[in-house]
């Protein structure tokens, strides 16, 4: 299978290595969640970020409450109790300034 990926846990904390055993995300993580074939939701002291597995690197640090996904371009993302949009470099779109109240 295409980026088949094990999760591997070291040290208390997670990441990923290949079918050959080598690592692909490196255990820094307090836990990791396969998205779908692109993205992993990562998360560090209950924060979550995004790694991708085609560059190879995290592409937003985990700063948001939720794990979130994109819809095309950008992704709406909560922060504080509150939500606003990133695009998949993490720049803020949309402020942090709407709640579920809204």
């Amino acid at each position: 299978a295409e980026n088949l990926l094990y999760t591997v846990r070291r040290e208390k904390k997670m990441g990923a290595i290949d079918t050959t055993g080598n690592e692909v995300i490196a255990c820094l993580y307090d836990q990791i969640n396969p998205q779908d074939t692109d993205f992993i939701d990562v998360v560090t002291n209950k924060k979550h970020g995004l790694y991708s597995i085609k560059e190879s690197r995290e592409i937003i640090a985990p700063l948001y409450d939720q794990s979130f996904q994109f819809e095309g371009e950008f992704a709406i993302v909560q922060q504080n109790k509150k939500y606003g949009a990133i695009d998949k470099t993490g720049k803020v779109i949309v402020p942090f300034r709407f709640t579920n109240d809204d």
